[in-house]
């Protein structure tokens, strides 16, 4: 792959389309992420395609995260698309993904983790007790 060259012919596609009037929407038609639609006009693929070609040569670190790049598609989306992509990475296919810390489902798992542990200890302070009440009452 000649990078350099890549790289040049996705700059000038990029200066040969506008932004101008380049528009696309996102929706979900159904009842999934796996469920949606893009209708754009030939200004909006044409730029949607640019600026995703032009995230293979963006420098990643964006938000302090080692795969995060910053990729420009806000201005493409109309204010009725249900979908905004607003997150992009790049990783290489074997490389680990970032540590991105904790996240609301590590949260709510520890959280159900503390609780399942609390009901289990409550059970079994009631067990001894009830135990050590049954067993005291018939000496």
């Amino acid at each position: 792959m000649d990078r350099p060259r890549l790289h040049a012919l996705v700059a000038e596609i990029d200066a040969a389309v506008p932004k101008e009037h380049a528009r696309v929407m996102i929706n979900l038609y159904g009842g999934g992420p796996d469920e949606c639609s893009m209708v754009a006009n030939e200004a909006g693929y044409l730029r949607f395609g640019v600026e995703l070609l032009k995230a293979a040569f963006a420098t990643p670190g964006l938000h302090d995260r080692a795969d995060a790049i910053p990729v420009e598609l806000d201005y493409l989306f109309t204010e009725d698309s249900e979908v905004h992509l607003n997150w992009f990475e790049r990783r290489e296919p074997d490389a680990p993904p970032a540590d991105i810390g904790w996240s609301l489902r590590d949260f709510a798992a520890l959280a159900f983790g503390l609780f399942l542990v609390a009901l289990a200890a409550i059970g079994l302070i009631t067990l001894f007790t009830w135990l050590g009440a049954h067993l005291t009452s018939r000496l």
